[in-house]
């Protein structure tokens, strides 16, 4: 096996002969943050689809709508932020 090394001239460890290095020769590595996102990154693109049940199995309460006077009012709750935050209500 030959080590890969900075210097210009290399031996073999078989023979032991000289020998231009061409192993690092034209080798270029470029990278950015963005090539290695991290693990937030990546869970934040991940997006989990959340539907809603329809209107009419959600639970009612009896409250005056303030918008359109109805005297019953559906809502339902989904967990949109993280664990330690409330529950976003639906109504």
């Amino acid at each position: 096996t030959i080590d890969i090394s900075p210097d210009s001239m290399i031996r073999c460890d078989c023979c032991g002969s000289m020998n231009k290095n061409k192993f690092l020769a034209g080798i270029v590595n470029v990278s950015s943050t963005s090539n290695f996102p991290s693990v937030r990154q990546k869970r934040e693109t991940t997006q989990q689809v959340q539907r809603l049940a329809p209107v009419d199995t959600w639970p009612a309460v009896k409250e005056t709508c303030p918008k359109c006077g109805a005297k019953e009012v559906r809502y339902t709750t989904l967990q949109l932020r993280s664990a330690d935050e409330g529950t976003t209500l639906f109504y």
